[in-house]
């Protein structure tokens, strides 16, 4: 029974989103005594049933048999039980966060370790300090299940995000969100990664440039912050082989916020096969010139298929605004774009975005 329990469980983690693996892992822990197995079936069961009085039920079923088994089943993380969302038995999504009584570097390991754990998809850290990231990603690298799809990483304070070592441990990643002071890369390969947000004071030409160098097969959305602060900070010539890159085949949605160059990565994008592709394109917060506008303007097709288009008009003339105004409702004034309050976010003592 062990070792069909083994390859059932090695499935569930290739493939957390099949649920009648569950199911059958349920039933395998029932016949064992695992309180488990109840938990499984009746979560599973709310989880089939629509809005209403039998779904009430099964969950509040659920969450009596839960109660009374917390203990086996919270084990180190009983104390973040608000921050966990569970799933057909076990942890979905697990959301830690540093303070003076957690140490999420030594938590991490013995939560995914923990049977609870053995399933999780959505990963969500924050830590403060250079010596706490750095041992929050090595321990990261160690522990990361093969479940793992989704991870959000906020590394507040001075201090740095070095991926390298960790991506080539998790290349089943999905969806990855990094906030940073500053974000080094390696070189990447995620082959299932659809969405990429990477949000830093300096967004360095080596990160970018790792960016454009990396193939991206699956990716549909990809967000970068930029900056100006501390390190060399990227560049438009950095940019550029991004814009060009042909090894793009699903990107819909390219949000490159804050940049200086915004003008000069519109202009591109005005010949570039990759604009015929995109659905929506976020320059917020950049720099663009009246010229840069009149671009647009006197090429307005090359774009007119998107859904939107955000441009940073504060530096423009009211008659620059007008004409980008008559293309269409898809070119968005980035002033009703959300405020980028990044620094605060990084540099703030007591932040939480988890």
């Amino acid at each position: 029974m062990s070792g069909d329990v083994s390859e059932l469980e090695a499935q569930i983690a290739a493939d957390p989103e099949e649920l009648a693996r569950y199911a059958v892992l349920g039933d395998a822990l029932v016949r064992a005594g695992d309180p488990r197995g109840e938990l499984i079936a009746l979560q599973l069961a709310a989880q089939a049933q629509p809005p209403g009085k039998a779904a009430d039920k099964l969950r509040a079923a659920a969450e009596a048999h839960f109660a009374a088994h917390a203990k086996a089943f919270l084990g180190p993380l009983a104390p973040h039980a608000a921050r966990l969302t569970w799933r057909s038995g076990f942890i979905r999504r697990m959301e830690l966060a540093a303070s003076a009584r957690v140490d999420v570097a030594a938590l991490l390991p013995q939560a995914l370790a923990h049977p609870s754990g053995r399933f999780v998809v959505e990963l969500a850290l924050q830590v403060d300090g250079a010596a706490e990231g750095a041992r929050l990603l090595a321990a990261l690298a160690a522990a990361a299940p093969r479940s793992l799809r989704d991870l959000d990483l906020i590394l507040r304070g001075e201090l740095g995000a070095e991926l390298g070592p960790l991506l080539p441990r998790v290349p089943w990643l999905e969806r990855l969100n990094v906030t940073a002071q500053r974000i080094e890369i390696g070189a990447p390969s995620l082959p299932a990664l659809r969405r990429l947000r990477l949000a830093a004071l300096t967004l360095t030409s080596t990160c970018v440039q790792a960016l454009a160098e990396a193939a991206w097969p699956a990716l549909e959305r990809l967000e970068l912050r930029f900056g100006t602060r501390d390190d060399p900070p990227a560049t438009f010539a950095d940019v550029r082989p991004l814009l060009l890159h042909t090894a793009l085949p699903r990107l819909t949605h390219l949000r490159l916020r804050n940049a200086p160059f915004a003008g000069g990565v519109l202009r591109e994008l005005l010949s570039a096969p990759l604009a015929t592709q995109l659905a929506v394109l976020d320059l917020s917060h950049g720099s663009m010139s009246p010229a840069d506008a009149a671009a647009l303007v006197t090429t307005p097709t090359r774009l007119a298929h998107l859904r939107e288009l955000w441009l940073p008009m504060r530096l423009l003339r009211g008659v620059d605004k007008a004409r980008l105004a008559g293309l269409g409702r898809w070119v968005i004034d980035d002033v009703r774009a959300a405020r980028d309050e990044l620094e605060a976010v990084l540099m703030t003592s007591g932040y939480s975005g988890l």
